[in-house]
């Protein structure tokens, strides 16, 4: 009850784990961390989704179609965990591109930031691009046969205006409603890719408690 009662005013207590410290400002240092990585992770995702859901849409049933379909289903079948360790394998050990680990915080340096942040980001938006990938490609080929995309094509439109303009607004509904899901299950996908480098975040902090307790 006393702990209930003081949750409720914002004081969580002491953790039982070392180091004992105060939990709240544990995960007020730790959240930003696994936060900002699901943000970047996302606009990774749909810098990449889009452009290769309008790319394949507008080529349907062509090799390019084929080539991204089967590219996004074998992104689907890889866990996070396997493609973060393939990723430090090639882009950190063989080409050294980034960094391993630690964290340097954007008050710090952004640069800095950005190169530690950068892969970890990555890993975690894999499958999201990839479920992005499918499901607008999937909305933009519906949207393409519409009349009005048909009448757009006749009078001569320049393609990225068609694909751009006019099919990727209308088409763009399933997307808008996975990416709020997408959220919280990205910043959940921390827990793995948080361990593999080593990142001070929500999921290093879960890990390592459940680990000394």
């Amino acid at each position: 009850w006393d702990w209930l009662t003081s949750a409720v005013t914002g004081d969580l207590g002491n953790s039982l784990v070392p180091p004992q410290q105060d939990v709240l400002t544990a995960i007020t240092s730790a959240l930003p961390v696994s936060v900002q990585l699901a943000v970047m992770g996302l606009v990774i995702a749909l810098v990449v989704a889009v452009p290769l859901a309008l790319w394949s849409a507008h080529h349907e049933g062509g090799v390019i179609d084929r080539v991204i379909s089967a590219a996004t289903f074998g992104v689907l079948s890889v866990p996070s965990f396997l493609a973060g360790l393939l990723l430090i394998m090639v882009t950190v050990n063989w080409l050294g591109w980034f960094p391993r680990s630690q964290w340097v915080r954007i008050g710090e340096s952004l640069s800095g930031n950005l190169s530690h942040a950068i892969l970890p980001a990555i890993t975690i938006s894999l499958l999201e691009m990839a479920m992005f990938t499918r499901v607008l490609r999937s909305d933009l080929v519906t949207t393409l046969r519409e009349d009005y995309i048909l009448a757009s094509k006749a009078k001569g439109m320049p393609t990225l205006r068609v694909l751009f303009g006019d099919a990727l607004r209308p088409s763009s509904f399933s997307l808008i409603t996975m990416m709020g899901l997408a959220l919280g299950g990205m910043i959940g996908s921390t827990v793995i890719v948080e361990t593999l480098f080593s990142l001070p975040g929500m999921g290093s902090l879960i890990v390592r408690a459940a680990q000394q307790g």
